[in-house]
């Protein structure tokens, strides 16, 4: 299972390499080119997917922990009572 840590690094690592491969296409579809305004939407569009992802894999990697605690309380309060 991966741990939080290791998604906050690929995450840091992805997001890093995504703006730089936006301002590569910054810099070759100077002003004015009539591909440039794609070409960065869609480098724009990976970084808000890569957020949207990282956010979701967050809130999977907290369930199990938030589901084991669930069970130990309510499992473990029945218990008691018996």
């Amino acid at each position: 299972m991966m741990t939080m840590e290791q998604l906050r690094e690929i995450f840091e690592r992805s997001y890093r390499v995504v703006k730089a491969e936006r301002a590569m296409r910054a810099k070759v579809f100077t002003e004015g080119h009539p591909s440039r305004a794609g070409k960065l939407a869609e480098m724009d569009q990976l970084l808000n997917d890569l957020v949207v992802l990282k956010d979701l894999a967050k809130v999977t990697l907290n369930e199990p922990v938030q589901g084991r605690m669930f069970e130990e309380r309510v499992v473990g309060s029945e218990k008691k009572r018996m």
